[in-house]
């Protein structure tokens, strides 16, 4: 997919006509944001390439683009009349007319200098069609999202909630509560607030079953669509338990298993050649090897084991919790993996990266003191690794929805591990799956398994290592037997093969 560049964004000036317009604009923008008193945090982001590029489909919307970022980008313009017929129809219960030229006017011209703040680019573009963006793209957003929560079908769905297709919801609650004044002479109305609450109950992956009356989505203190389901399934958790404290992780070990120290002795006695080969770099030969072969190298996950290997081998449960991300915690005493429910839909795969790119933004301006999503997704992408994980996920009531086991495996196994933290303090969830290694890797019976499958990686190795060998030396002597066979065609019975001298006293030319 092309990546388009938008018409609103501000380019480098490559002119003198560009640079005198550039000293035009900047002061009028600088003393427009100045006059405005109130500067929003930045929250709507036009995303680095690097991101893109992994997943464009995700990113950038395919059929309609809502905001200044999108709005006249070529490919996408042709849906301008489709916008226009939806804002009359949404329009007409308001009996607007003439009059919704004077709110546009009135409040969203004054309001656009606070919504450009918002962004973390700025748009060659003047306030006036700034507001006029917003006046089409706002009624068209709510469509949408009525639609939506009605249970009717919408082509723009993933559109909507992609992070550079977002809509400050300043100007949302603006031009709303002009309208409302406007029909019944009061902004009061709790109708964008119900609305927002019941799209993002209906689309967000991560559900909990708290009353509605317990959540808390204050929308004057939220920044837009996206920012209202990250606050809602983030920072929204349940009262937490009495923990479990327990600091002496030793494994008390089954009867049935008391013998397994001393096959392990054994087995590290026997196949010691083995365990020396594995200090080689086997990771670098094996990249190397998968790229000879055209096979693309494995996305980067989170060091720990997959579902099933945690509930055949180390006999650990997993059970749904009715919190949130902030509610994961891994009981030792009851061996009980307690995780959010899941539900997964068509467009939950643009729903989750585009709410982790907004979480790693945030992060990086400092306007989150966490990395919830983005730390739950790897850990997702972590135990997930096949459709017998996700069946047994299935089968506990923690992942549901109309994705098929395998889809559900391959999204996870296609996402790239985050790059985290870089400050050194570890969330909740980076103990808990520290915990989790930690009881992990002193099962005897897992201490078995990885051993033999450490023997068998290195056996497979170095028998591909020797093959490799094996076929350089056939190359090798395939090529001497060709150079040989060329020396042949100069002898003849081990008699060299004389090429006569032809000259004037040559019997050959005599007649």
């Amino acid at each position: 997919m092309a990546l388009l560049e938008p018409p609103l964004l501000c380019t480098s000036p490559a002119s003198v006509e560009d640079v005198q317009k550039w000293v035009d604009h900047i002061p009028r923008t600088l003393q427009s944001q100045l006059s405005a008193g109130t500067i929003l945090p930045v929250s709507i982001f036009k995303l680095p390439d690097s991101r893109i590029s992994d997943n464009p489909n995700s990113y950038l919307p395919e059929e309609i683009g809502i905001g200044p970022i999108h709005h006249f980008r070529s490919d996408l313009y042709n849906r301008e009349q489709i916008k226009l017929v939806t804002a009359q129809e949404v329009l007409k219960p308001y009996n607007i007319t003439s009059e919704y030229e004077t709110i546009v006017k009135e409040r969203l011209i004054p309001l656009v200098t606070i919504a450009r703040s918002c962004y973390d680019i700025n748009f060659d573009i003047g306030n006036t069609p700034l507001a006029w963006v917003y006046s089409i793209d706002v009624v068209v957003l709510l469509d949408i999202l009525m639609k939506v929560t009605e249970g009717k079908p919408s082509e723009f769905l993933e559109d909507v909630t992609k992070l550079e297709n977002q809509i400050p919801l300043v100007v949302i609650i603006e031009l709303v509560n002009a309208l409302n004044q406007n029909l019944s002479g009061t902004s009061d109305n709790p109708f964008l607030e119900n609305l927002f609450l019941n799209f993002c109950e209906t689309r967000s992956p991560l559900k909990f079953s708290l009353p509605k009356s317990q959540k808390d989505l204050d929308i004057g203190n939220r920044h837009h669509l996206l920012d209202c389901m990250y606050h809602l399934k983030v920072c929204h958790a349940k009262p937490p338990p009495t923990p479990l404290i327990r600091t002496d992780y030793s494994i008390d070990v089954p009867s049935d298993e008391e013998e397994a120290p001393s096959i392990l002795s054994v087995l590290d006695a026997f196949l010691k050649p083995f365990k020396d080969a594995l200090n080689l770099p086997w990771d670098k030969l094996n990249d190397l090897i998968k790229y000879l072969l055209g096979q693309t190298p494995t996305k980067l996950e989170i060091a720990i084991p997959p579902v099933s290997h945690l509930v055949k081998l180390a006999k650990i449960e997993f059970s749904s919790t009715n919190g949130g991300i902030r509610d994961i915690e891994f009981d030792v005493e009851k061996l009980t993996l307690c995780l959010p429910v899941l539900e997964l839909k068509s467009d939950s795969d643009v729903i989750l990266r585009n709410l982790v790119a907004y979480e790693e933004l945030m992060f990086k301006y400092g306007h989150v003191p966490t990395l919830d999503v983005t730390e739950y997704v790897d850990f997702m992408c972590g135990i997930v690794d096949s459709d017998k994980d996700v069946k047994i996920l299935r089968e506990k009531n923690i992942i549901f929805g109309d994705m098929e086991d395998g889809e559900i495996a391959n999204f996870f196994n296609n996402i790239t591990k985050s790059s985290g933290r870089t400050d050194g303090i570890k969330s909740k969830l980076t103990m808990t799956i520290e915990s989790i290694n930690h009881y992990y890797g002193n099962v005897p019976r897992v201490k078995v398994y990885e051993t033999l499958k450490k023997v068998f990686n290195a056996s497979w190795k170095i028998a591909l290592i020797a093959f490799a060998i094996l076929g350089l030396l056939v190359m090798i002597y395939i090529g001497v037997r060709e150079v040989s066979n060329l020396k042949d065609l100069f002898t003849v019975s081990n008699v060299p093969f004389v090429v006569p001298q032809v000259g004037t006293n040559n019997e050959l030319l005599d007649f």
